[in-house]
């Protein structure tokens, strides 16, 4: 034991010496066999040709991006088209598939006329009368040559002529909100268009009904819903709701 404890520092270092030398024997073996492998051959090229990846579900989509779907927004769908819901008398609901504006129809539109119109000579001036055709024709209004014009007379009597051949007056107007001159005669009068009427059907389908000399700024319902007219022309009406202030041209092609 005295031997082993004054030498016990030796007797590990030639164990490991011992240890290093049995590895690199090992190891000098080792390589000298795997050096005697042979090594593999190279796998056989296959007889089949190559047929290549299948890129059939990439060309589809690849042709889908190209011509994408188009967007409906009109149809069935009740994204931009919601339903509407109605109550009938009985208390029952009904899905309204037609209304609005979609279920108007123009069935006439006509000219209106601004007119004045030459009645009869007086012995110093003469009775005219200036009135719109949709509204009640005024009284006799006296018009000197040269008076200034007024609310109810908007025209002046720029000069007077007479045929000799029949005696027929002819006025010469001047018009202050056109700057227009134009002659007037007992059996011609003058006249303009100053707006439209438009005659209605409305099929719905909770309500069906006519709507009769509507005039632009004129308002009506239309199953419940307020809406009023804002252009008229001699093809076409403008509705719009007055809730949404969305907006609806109905064309007419002439015909009732």
């Amino acid at each position: 034991m005295r031997f082993l404890k004054q030498h016990y520092e030796k007797i590990i270092l030639s164990a490991v010496l011992l240890a290093l030398a049995a590895s690199a024997v090992w190891m000098s073996l080792a390589i000298g066999e795997a050096r005697n492998v042979p090594e593999p051959s190279p796998p056989r090229a296959s007889k089949k040709p190559w047929q290549g990846v299948d890129l059939t579900a990439q060309r589809d989509s690849l042709q889908s991006a190209k011509q994408p779907p188009t967007i409906k927004l009109t149809g069935e769908h009740n994204l931009f088209n919601p339903v509407t819901w109605k109550l009938r008398s009985d208390g029952t609901k009904f899905k309204m598939t037609v209304g609005g504006p979609e279920a108007l129809s123009v069935t006439d539109i006509r000219p209106f006329f601004y007119t004045i119109k030459l009645e009869s000579q007086a012995s110093e001036g003469f009775y005219m009368q200036a009135y719109h055709a949709k509204g009640n024709k005024p009284a006799h209004q006296f018009v000197k040559a040269g008076d200034k014009p007024t609310a109810t007379k908007p025209y002046t009597i720029t000069s007077v002529g007479t045929n000799a051949a029949n005696g027929e007056v002819t006025l010469q107007l001047l018009l202050p909100d056109t700057q227009e001159t134009v002659p007037v005669t007992a059996d011609k009068p003058y006249q303009r268009v100053e707006g439209y009427t438009v005659d209605l059907k409305y099929n719905a389908s909770d309500e069906k009904k006519t709507i009769l000399s509507k005039t632009v700024d004129d308002s009506f319902t239309l199953s419940g819903e307020p809406y009023k007219i804002i252009a008229l022309t001699n093809n076409s009406v403008t509705v719009q709701d007055t809730r949404t202030q969305q907006k609806n041209t109905i064309e007419w092609n002439g015909k009732p």
